[in-house]
């Protein structure tokens, strides 16, 4: 706790320096001269950054002579930099011109946030990301930002990984790529498995928190990423990058740029590779993606195809590490053994292993699966006010999760039982129907699991015995389960339209947007092995099902700049859900539902400009956001998942000096039927949900930059929140002392902490910048623990963690290379053992006898990854 009371210390701190020389300056349009607000200006090795006042200036003071890099940037602009060689107070005067290859930049406007809009986000720039993509996912390299927390599967931030803002789970967290929606249409979630390296060509990375603004594609409920795509270069270029480190780790990818060809053509291009061991036992990754972009630059109409991609292959690690086993419990892993019916070799496995443990052996428990994307963006300038954008878009993925498993039934499948003989027999013994049989009978297939013997009855439904009195049977010898490897695919298609017409003039900055997407969904499972298959096709589909959803929204913006100080802000949305589902699901229930849904989300906020350096903000919004495919066909018979309704109130300030900024922000999230974990999860780990009445999430976020001395800088960021449930109801089954019937068990607990919500989340990055080139950071993160499931037991949660990574960047130029780049980092540098996901579980098996599970994510110790990059 001392370490948060000193982070919040020094967000809240003044700072000031002596030194000797000032830069300021102002930047204006070139084409008109007006004054730019919300210009980014970076002076490389003093603070990171700051935006332009309303005036247009900026300052950066206590400078000593020598070397800086000033960068200022600007969406619809072209990038600007200088080298200074500073002996003395600098005024400068910049006009950054307007882009003619800035298609990127417009058609995010849109969906983005800005200077002038009243909510709270974070923007990370090329430069952020740079130094920290060295090969992890891109949920690690948000890692920095305000009130989120991360987390890998394999425990080293490659393969599966997944981000929560301000403890939303990523089903809720809006995702677009150029304004093109990206999460997964049913489960609502992103995979960045799916485009590893996908950060090596971003320009710029926008995470709202809150509803933020109206957005394309799945509802906002916790936050949104905004993703760019590199700019087309004005130069022609080529890169190529080396990554190395802990757990096999291996990166590998080749960039070119052609530059602006005849003033009107560029193209650009990636290809990646990434493998990585992983921490956990076995769980390996093979991923490789693509990146191609080619665009027409017209006087006023741009044109740009861009298509991106991946293919991965990943070892599971989705079962999770028995906390037994972490806290190297002995009586505990032979309960979870017990429990859970291992066979010898999986209770040999659990019994030897430590924290990587990794439940699955078979050597081919693999997710393997491929998805590409593709966008047309064209852009049209009808004059200086007005600008049209119009993108439409097709994403195609398809692939299987392949599993072994061990004495599955037949009917599981609609697979018939191996019968391997029938006969009619007395029985030898007198003790009861189904007692002593026939000798010879039984010893013919003394090796087979399952005898039946069902009494013979005649005419009048009695049963027929023979002259010694014993019953007569039809006696059936069959096998009812087996070993085997089954597949279950997703064939998907996604498609559709987005638009934005903008308008901008004087004191009015307006928007008219929106989207028309199509989504079809291919599920099926196939088994493609068994030790016994008897007459059963294996290769048949043993189910299959579609699922097909329509999704329209259209919304309108407006900034008004009442005066010189007061900014207005406005946004209403309305949104259409059209979806349906038939067939088979894959524990061959049918399926069949038909849900639409019409949402209307306002928004409404101002900003007020206290002065040259700071502002006040307020916000007040609605989202509403549809059940997952998941929510409907897991929950229990007779309910119906409701849609969701958040109301979320920002209030904030921020202030920007020279030397460092500060924002705080206030907020309030509440909910109407929420949809939050039951602690249950279904049959390939996911976890399942019920709607609850009334919820909320409440929390103050402060953050900060500074220049603590010279070549010293800090950034930080502490949020604390309370996340509670009125009242929730938590059902487990009793399935008896005989397991052949179960009841439901229900406990209502009031005034809960919603799972895995911290109260407290906090970062820290202290860089020194000893020279040009040269930066070394100490990267800090403390999570507060987390409920597994909505009880607010402690003996359901994952405890507190803090861990500090150390990162090297180091860059330089020679005669035959134009950039040289080494980057190191290496995480968690203490060593700290501790798990950042999990999931909980319970049952009674009679009054005497109740089972809880608890299941972690360990995360790896120790570990590095080192990369060498060549910019030609």
């Amino acid at each position: 706790m001392r370490k948060l009371v000193m982070m919040s210390a020094l967000l809240l701190t003044g700072w000031s320096v002596f030194a000797q020389y000032t830069i300021k300056g102002t930047v204006k349009d070139a084409t008109n001269g007006e004054v730019l607000q919300g210009v980014s200006v970076v002076l490389f090795e003093t603070t990171f950054g700051q935006p332009t006042n309303a005036k247009g200036e900026f300052s950066f003071n206590d400078l000593k002579a020598g070397k800086y890099k000033l960068i200022a940037y600007m969406v619809g602009f072209k990038r600007y930099e200088n080298v200074i060689d500073l002996n003395g107070n600098l005024d400068l005067s910049i006009a950054l011109e307007v882009s003619t290859t800035s298609l990127d930049d417009v058609i995010v406007t849109g969906t983005r946030a800005t200077e002038k809009t009243p909510t709270t986000y974070t923007n990370v720039s090329a430069e952020e990301i740079r130094k920290q993509n060295l090969g992890q996912d891109l949920p690690f390299l948000l890692n920095w930002t305000p009130s989120v927390v991360t987390t890998s599967d394999a425990g080293a931030g490659i393969g599966y990984t997944g981000i929560r803002i301000r403890g939303s789970d990523p089903t809720r967290i809006n995702v677009t790529i150029n304004g093109i929606p990206v999460n997964d249409s049913e489960s609502q979630g992103v995979f960045w498995v799916n485009t590893p390296d996908f950060a090596t060509s971003a320009a710029d990375i926008q995470v709202q928190r809150g509803v933020g603004t109206s957005t394309n594609g799945a509802g906002a409920f916790g936050g949104s990423i905004n993703i760019l795509t590199n700019g087309l270069s004005q130069e022609a270029r080529a890169e190529v990058n080396t990554s190395v480190g802990s757990f096999n780790t291996q990166k590998y990818n080749a960039i070119f740029s052609t530059g602006l060809l005849k003033d009107k053509w560029a193209f650009e291009g990636r290809l990646s590779q990434i493998t990585s061991d992983g921490f956990v036992d076995r769980a390996s990754s093979d991923l490789q993606s693509y990146y191609l972009s080619g665009g027409y630059f017209g006087k006023n109409t741009s044109v740009k195809f861009i298509t991106f991609g991946g293919a991965e292959v990943t070892y599971q690690s989705w079962y999770g590490t028995p906390e037994a086993r972490l806290r190297n419990d002995a009586a505990g892993i032979e309960a979870v053994i017990a429990n859970n019916g291992f066979t010898p070799a999986q209770a040999e496995n659990l019994r030897n292993s430590g924290r990587s443990y990794n439940f699955y052996e078979y050597d081919n428990q693999v997710d393997d699966y491929g998805q590409d994307h593709y966008q047309l963006h064209v852009n049209h300038s009808f004059n200086s006010e007005w600008n049209l954008n119009v993108s439409a878009h097709y994403t195609k993925g398809a692939g299987f999760f392949e599993e072994f498993r061990t004495g599955d039934d037949y009917s599981d499948y609609g697979f018939d039982n191996i019968v391997y003989q029938r006969d009619t027999l007395s029985s030898d013994g007198v003790n009861s129907e189904f007692g002593y049989f026939n000798s010879d009978f039984l010893n013919n297939f003394e090796n087979d699991p399952e005898f039946v013997f069902n009494p013979v009855l005649n005419s009048a439904g009695d049963t027929l015995r023979d002259g010694a009195n014993n019953v007569i049977v039809e006696a059936i010898a069959q096998r009812t389960q087996t070993d085997l490897i089954r597949r279950r695919w997703l064939d998907n298609d996604f498609y559709g339209i987005v638009y934005d017409l903008n308008y901008s003039s004087g004191k009015i900055d307006a928007t008219f947007g929106g989207s028309i997407n199509e989504y079809i969904g291919d599920h099926f499972g196939e088994v493609i092995w068994a030790r016994f298959a008897g007459d059963n096709d294996i290769r048949e589909r043993y189910y299959e099902s579609r699922s097909e959803k329509f999704d329209f929204n259209s919304y309108f913006k407006m900034n008004y700049q009442a005066n010189g100080k007061l900014n207005l802000f406005g946004d209403l949305q309305y949104r259409r859900v059209d979806y349906t589902g038939v067939g088979i699901d894959n524990d061959l229930r049918p399926i069949d539902f038909d849900r639409e849904f019409n949402f209307f989300n306002p928004k409404l906020g101002a900003i007020y400009q206290l002065n040259g350096s700071s502002n006040l903000y307020a916000s007040f919004a609605v989202g509403n956001k549809e059940p997952n495919r998941s929510d409907i066909i897991d929950a229990a018979p007779g309910v119906n998942p409701e849609h969701e309704t958040l109301n979320n109130l920002e209030i904030g300030y921020k202030r920007q000096t020279a030397n460092g900024a500060i924002e705080i922000n206030g907020y309030l999230m509440d909910y109407k039927n929420q949809l939050v974990l039951t602690g249950e999860v279904n049959d390939v780990g996911a976890g399942i949900r019920t709607n609850v009445p009334d919820s909320y999430r409440m929390g103050i976020e402060l953050s900060g930059t500074t220049r603590l001395t010279k070549g010293l800088f800090w950034s930080g960021n502490v949020a604390f929140s309370q996340n509670r449930i009125q009242s929730f109801d938590e059902i487990i089954f009793d399935f008896g002392p005989a397991f052949d019937e179960f009841n439901e068990v229900r406990t209502t607990f009031e005034d809960t902490d919603i799972s895995f919500s911290p109260s407290i989340v906090a970062g820290s990055q202290l860089a020194f910048r000893p020279t040009l080139g040269l930066e070394v950071s100490l990267l800090s993160k403390y999570v507060g623990e987390q409920f597994l499931d909505n009880t607010s037991n402690d003996n359901r949660k994952i405890d507190a963690f803090f861990v500090n990574d150390l990162r090297v960047n180091y860059s330089f130029t020679t005669e035959l290379i134009k950039t040289v780049s080494v980057n190191l980092l290496v995480n968690n540098i203490l060593n700290h053992e501790y798990e950042s996901n999990g999931y909980t579980f319970g049952y009674f098996g009679g009054a005497n006898f109740e089972v809880r599970e608890n299941y972690f994510y360990p995360q790896a110790g120790t570990n590095f990854l080192l990369s060498v990059g060549l910019s030609f």
